[in-house]
């Protein structure tokens, strides 16, 4: 059962500050995955949270859009920018896949057949629960894929390319801020949704700010590696 105190007096202005610095995170996290996209000439998000995360919003910015003044927007400006991270993996990404040609021949298939299951997966979502519950939902699981698929890709690569330390803080600290705000939410009685007093909904957010923190660990580890790789050659 959710706690229930007193609200503070500056409650709505430190929810709103969270709410639009998630926000900006996540706008700074797609034009930064896109600028990276194009000047490694790779793709910086996994294909599955990819597709994942452009039918979530699809779905909730233009199908089922939100009521309230503000996020109905953020959302529309992440798919517009999301479409541009889309097109970047669609270019570039058979340069990652030349060791699998059947994938590499076929990636806008496979990316316009996983965006349209993934939108199936949210409309399912909605149907079963309401639009309110299934967006807290989805967004959880989108956000569980994509911190640990950007992990993995991290580990299958060996390499940072397509990447950067602000474009991981600013995808960890958008979401931080995200949880931070729901948390007040839920702890001064502000939100009819279970938190973190419900198992599945700890376990997630606990599952992708490990995977986000391993992330930055294993960025390090081999960002080094590489940087003094390239001091080693400039000597010789």
């Amino acid at each position: 059962m959710q706690p229930i105190t007193q609200i503070p007096l500056n409650f709505d202005t430190v929810v709103n500050l969270l709410g639009s610095a998630s926000g900006i995170g996540w706008i700074l996290n797609y034009t930064l995955m896109t600028y990276y996209s194009f000047r490694d000439k790779t793709y910086s998000m996994s294909m599955l949270p990819l597709c994942c995360n452009i039918a979530w919003e699809f779905v909730y910015g233009v199908l089922c859009p939100s009521s309230t003044f503000v996020v109905r927007p953020v959302i529309l400006s992440w798919l517009v920018l999301n479409c541009l991270v889309v097109y970047a993996a669609i270019k570039y990404s058979p340069n990652e896949w030349a060791h699998a040609p059947l994938v590499q021949r076929h990636l806008p298939l496979l990316f316009t057949v996983g965006i349209a299951a993934c939108t199936g997966f949210h409309i399912a979502l909605i149907r079963k629960f309401d639009p309110a519950t299934a967006f807290l939902w989805s967004a959880r699981s989108c956000q569980v894929l994509l911190s640990i698929g950007g992990l993995f890709q991290l580990l299958c690569r060996s390499s940072t390319k397509g990447g950067s330390y602000v474009l991981w803080l600013s995808r960890f600290l958008g979401s931080i801020c995200g949880v931070l705000k729901m948390t007040l939410m839920w702890k001064y009685g502000e939100s009819r949704f279970p938190w973190l007093d419900d198992p599945l909904t700890a376990y997630c957010i606990a599952l992708w700010i490990i995977s986000d923190v391993l992330y930055g660990v294993v960025f390090y580890s081999l960002r080094s590696k590489e940087l003094a790789g390239a001091g080693k050659a400039k000597a010789i």
